[in-house]
């Protein structure tokens, strides 16, 4: 060892620099690979969020603005129980007796979203209701 490193010492140690720079190069395109995989697929469901938040907001609460995060507020985050029957998934959603505004809003749209028969992947129909 001592004869090929004394021969090609120099020629090596580029050697082994190229290789570390290489293994580190790497290992980051790597990483960032994954990165900006999720970094789209984290887009995608915001995108997709949005479109169905204006969706609801246009065609089943009447066409209201209303900002995202007071949409996340008084209707997303709402308590709810979902009961499960032979043919029907539905949501009971609890009334929130401080914002009756709001929940006047959500009731039409509730039955908007039950008229369009929406159904689940186990074919079960999907039913909201405002309790």
């Amino acid at each position: 060892m001592k004869s090929i490193h004394g021969e090609w010492g120099k020629e090596l140690r580029r050697l082994r620099k190229y290789e570390q720079q290489w293994l580190r190069l790497q290992s980051k395109d790597f990483v960032y690979h994954i990165d900006v995989e999720l970094d789209q697929i984290m887009a995608f469901f915001r995108i997709s969020f949005v479109n169905i938040s204006c969706w609801f907001l246009r065609e089943c609460l009447g066409r209201s603005s209303m900002a995202l995060s007071q949409l996340l507020h008084t209707i997303l985050l709402m308590p709810a129980e979902i009961e499960l029957t032979k043919d029907i998934r539905r949501v009971r959603l609890k009334r929130n007796r401080k914002d009756p505004e709001n929940m006047e809003k959500l009731e039409p749209g509730l039955q908007r979203l039950n008229e369009l028969r929406i159904q689940h992947l186990d074919q079960r129909q999907i039913e909201f209701v405002l309790e």
